[in-house]
């Protein structure tokens, strides 16, 4: 009986501490989620409802000293060997997904920013801002007017990369510059067809529940923040990458990064 009972009892122990395991990495998921407003917004939450994302070096930094703290605090709080096989292979992913961050966050400054297949101007979930009241109307505004702000981190790190020598084929830059300014054409920037954030706006404030005196407001605030902080925000963006383009060449392999990321390794202190 004292045979049996002893693996019920690991068994049962196991499962105890998976089960506060899963309640930390709930924990560490909702921690990097308060990280992102643009995130919690595709996740249907409406926390931070009126802010973009910080896309800065600093940011990156936070990001990552949160994860580094969480692994440090995992490692402490739980023993694998108590843990059964399913949640040892959770901690493993755990424990590789920091692994993975600090060296994405090691060589971010080699990478291109933009791409044949990628453009940070045309990534802000606006349309996935749900309007159901007149507060969410105006967090969507401010969201607007945070364009600015988001949109100025994305020449600063163009140009500091650009300093380093790590700029994009010269074949990417003319769609690269097309697609921006796409993004502020149409009304209410020009003549033509509505924008679509503006007819996204629109008909959004055309569902909601106010009367027309609120709705006209937020019309008009939205029309004050796409054809002035917003608009300002990418006409930024144009400007560095007609800056930077005068840099590129048409050398689109990977080997023209290789005296770069040489440099680089000997100026970085190895990976602890």
């Amino acid at each position: 009986v004292m045979a049996q009972a002893a693996p019920a009892s690991a068994a049962a122990q196991a499962q105890s501490e998976d089960a506060r395991l899963n309640a930390f990495f709930e924990q560490a998921f909702e921690a990097r989620v308060a990280l992102s407003p643009q995130r919690m917004t595709s996740l249907g939450r409406k926390t931070d409802y009126d802010k973009l994302d910080d896309v800065s070096d600093a940011a990156a930094e936070r990001s990552l000293a949160l994860q580094e703290a969480q692994l440090a605090q995992m490692e402490a709080q739980f023993d694998p060997t108590k843990l059964s096989e399913q949640s040892r292979l959770s901690w493993r992913l755990f424990e590789h997904g920091v692994q993975q961050a600090r060296l994405s966050n090691q060589w971010r400054d080699w990478g291109f920013q933009f791409a044949a297949n990628g453009n940070p101007t045309t990534s802000l979930p606006i349309n996935n801002h749900r309007i159901g009241s007149v507060s969410d109307a105006e967090a969507y505004v401010a969201r607007l007017n945070a364009a600015e702000r988001y949109m100025g981190q994305v020449p600063d790190t163009l140009t500091a990369r650009a300093g380093k020598g790590v700029v994009s084929p010269r074949f990417v830059f003319e769609p690269s510059i097309d697609n921006t300014r796409a993004v502020i054409a149409g009304a209410p920037f020009d003549g033509g067809a509505d924008n679509p954030v503006w007819a996204d706006f629109q008909k959004k404030i055309a569902a909601l529940d106010a009367d027309q005196a609120t709705k006209d407001r937020l019309l008009a605030s939205a029309r004050t923040a796409l054809t002035g902080p917003y608009k300002r925000g990418f006409d930024t963006v144009l400007a560095a990458l007609g800056q930077v383009q005068t840099q590129a060449d048409s050398d689109a392999g990977v080997w023209r990064l290789r005296p770069i990321t040489t440099r680089a390794c000997s100026s970085r202190p190895p990976p602890t």
